[in-house]
C-alpha cells in the first residue's frame, strides 16, 4: 500500500526524519505505521515528522493529504506504545509564496 510499510529493519536507525512525507498516509493507518517504524529505531531513537496544519483529509492536487493539528496528533499519539513525546511546535512554510502552517512532532522510542 505505502512504501513506508515495506521498511523491515530492526533496531538499525538512531532517527527517522519524515518531513512532509507521512502526510500522504491515511490517518487511520498512521498509528500502525508509527508502531512498525518503531522497530527500526534503536532504543531512545528519535522520530521527527511534520504535517500541514489543520483538519483536512482527502484529495488535493491529485494526491492524498492528511493535515493534523495538536488535538488530532494527540489522538494518534494516545494509540502508541513505547514512544515518548519529546516536542511539538508549529512553524511557517519557508518557501516563497506559500502560506502554509506546519505541525512538527518529535517522539522517541523508550
Amino acid at each position: 500500500m505505502y512504501g513506508f510499510f515495506d521498511i523491515d529493519e530492526h533496531e538499525k536507525y538512531d532517527g527517522i526524519w519524515a518531513c512532509a512525507s507521512l502526510l500522504h498516509v491515511e490517518k487511520m493507518y498512521i498509528p500502525d505505521l508509527l508502531m512498525k517504524l518503531q522497530k527500526a529505531l534503536v532504543s531512545n531513537g528519535a522520530f521527527y515528522m511534520s504535517f500541514k496544519y489543520g483538519e483536512f483529509a482527502g484529495e488535493r492536487d491529485d494526491r492524498y493529504f492528511v493535515d493534523l493539528n495538536e488535538e488530532e496528533f494527540c489522538k494518534i499519539y494516545e494509540r502508541l506504545d513505547g514512544y515518548l513525546k519529546v516536542d511539538e511546535w508549529c512553524s511557517e512554510d519557508v518557501r516563497r509564496g506559500k502560506n502554509v502552517k506546519w505541525l512538527n512532532e518529535i517522539i522517541r522510542k523508550v
